[in-house]
């Protein structure tokens, strides 16, 4: 639906084509309004590579170690960095299904339908992957901006949410690949405790 979409941020996204960002994001080739006005059609370039949640399930245990958690937060915080550069956000939704990596299991692509969305539009996507028990990882800001219709302004309360968001879904994934726990399971000492010491830098 058109009120779930910056149509602006799309047409900008779509004008700048195949690698005017850089090549980790899924290119936007084409951004369509009905003549009604009521929808959008977005079509996006094929990922490619492997889904990160289908990957991780094919191999066996090496993927738990220290060294390949430090190496994909370091892809995905310098795609975050990257992202922001264009003035562009995920709202925080990153998780296993929208990141793709080669058979090595580096990152490859990043879907970029959070960069599209609206402020109306990551609201019902947030609401939506709650009830459908997927929002383990969702950034406490979503939780907190993103508020009931009886309280909803129409726009978050500060720019620095967008930063916040994706940050925050990097360590939550990488937290999830290493620990197989969502964040709220983070409370746990033994869990803590088992964590490399190293991680707090990264």
């Amino acid at each position: 639906p058109s009120w779930a979409v910056d149509l602006d941020r799309a047409e900008r996204l779509c004008e700048m084509g195949p690698g005017q960002i850089f090549q980790c994001l899924c290119t936007l080739f084409t951004v369509t309004q009905n003549d009604r006005g009521d929808s959008v059609l977005l079509e996006f370039d094929s990922p490619g590579g492997f889904p990160l949640d289908e990957w991780l399930e094919s191999q066996d245990d090496e993927h738990d170690n220290f060294e390949y958690c430090q190496h994909l937060c370091r892809e995905l915080l310098a795609a975050r960095m990257k992202i922001g550069f264009m003035f562009l956000h995920l709202w925080g939704f990153l998780n296993s299904s929208n990141i793709s990596v080669t058979n090595r299991g580096t990152l490859k692509t990043i879907a970029t339908l959070g960069c599209v969305l609206s402020y109306k539009g990551a609201r019902a996507m947030a609401i939506s992957e709650i009830k459908q028990g997927r929002g383990g990882l969702l950034p406490p800001e979503i939780r907190l901006e993103i508020k009931p219709k009886s309280e909803e302004p129409g726009k978050v309360r500060s720019p620095d949410i967008y930063v916040a968001t994706d940050t925050y879904a990097v360590a939550a994934l990488i937290l999830k690949v290493l620990t197989r726990r969502e964040p709220s399971g983070m409370n746990d000492p033994a869990l803590l405790e088992s964590l490399p010491k190293e991680s707090v830098d990264w």
